[in-house]
């Protein structure tokens, strides 16, 4: 049921960029929507993102933890 309703009101669009792996993470995005999807590069297929990994691709790196403050 759930793949049908990401067929009809999720990203369609056919043309997509190269596997992208950050924190641990593939991801292919849409080209002309900017959708992000997780990707598995043994199986060469779209997975489903677990609890909590969209938003840990949207954490910013500073690489040792810092926030840089103004």
């Amino acid at each position: 049921m759930e793949w049908l309703l990401d067929f009809l009101f999720g990203c369609s669009h056919p043309r997509c960029g190269w596997p992208i792996t950050q924190h641990g993470i593939t991801v292919r995005v849409c080209l002309e929507c900017g959708r992000e999807r997780k990707y598995d590069m043994r199986t060469m297929r779209y997975v489903k993102f677990e609890r909590g990994e969209e938003r840990k691709l949207r954490t910013p790196n500073y690489g040792d933890g810092s926030v840089l403050v103004d």
